[in-house]
């Protein structure tokens, strides 16, 4: 799915090419869409911020806050969600909430 956008918001491709004033776009993405690539090798300004998931310990962590510290493969889930603290909060949510 590298290049492509969601149905509906294939529009945003187009935001790229437009002057804009200074101001900053947060993109959350597994992949650095072309467009920003391109823009990016042709304005200096533009940069952009590669963050990695979060340690072990960490994602832990975020599963002790929802009763969930001590689920056995805890290091696979948080493996699986390449510890995206945003992603690992969603499925502690719906976990903690499956055992309500």
């Amino acid at each position: 799915m590298a290049g492509k956008y969601k149905p509906g918001y294939e529009e945003y491709r187009f935001q790229t090419d437009r002057k804009f004033i200074p101001s900053k776009l947060l993109s959350i993405d597994r992949l650095e869409p072309r467009e920003v690539t391109q823009v990016k090798s042709q304005n200096p300004s533009i940069r952009t911020l590669q963050l990695t998931g979060l340690y072990i310990a960490a994602g832990r962590e975020i599963l002790r806050d929802y009763g969930l510290a001590e689920i056995d493969n805890y290091s696979a889930l948080i493996h699986r969600y390449q510890g995206n603290p945003l992603w690992l909060k969603s499925v502690a949510r719906f976990l903690s909430w499956e055992d309500a």
